[in-house]
């Protein structure tokens, strides 16, 4: 589960039973020391992650709603925007509603 020193006890504190859900599992997770302060640095998790993502219940349609929203409030800088075309992405985000 983690890429730091966790201890063996908090590691067992945490472990996906068998025949355990994500449901009730997931929520675990979060009982669980920390590696490094959010915001520090990153890095992914080869096992919690997938599971996390596993149990995320976002119907696609407000996924890509989110997305856009996200996007448009954050555009890279390094882009040319003129080079988007975010009328014809609305309009399929509209289709897809």
């Amino acid at each position: 589960m983690s890429g730091g020193p966790v201890s063996a006890a908090e590691l067992k504190k945490i472990d996906h039973k068998k025949g355990e859900t994500l449901a009730d599992f997931v929520p675990r997770l979060g009982s669980t020391t920390l590696d490094f302060m959010p915001g520090s640095r990153w890095s992914y998790s080869p096992t919690a992650g997938f599971d996390t993502l596993g149990r995320e219940t976002v119907f696609r349609c407000e996924a890509l709603k989110r997305t856009v929203t996200w996007d448009r409030a954050r555009p890279p800088t390094y882009l040319d925007l003129s080079q988007f075309d975010y009328s014809a992405e609305d309009a399929s985000l509209n289709r897809l509603i």
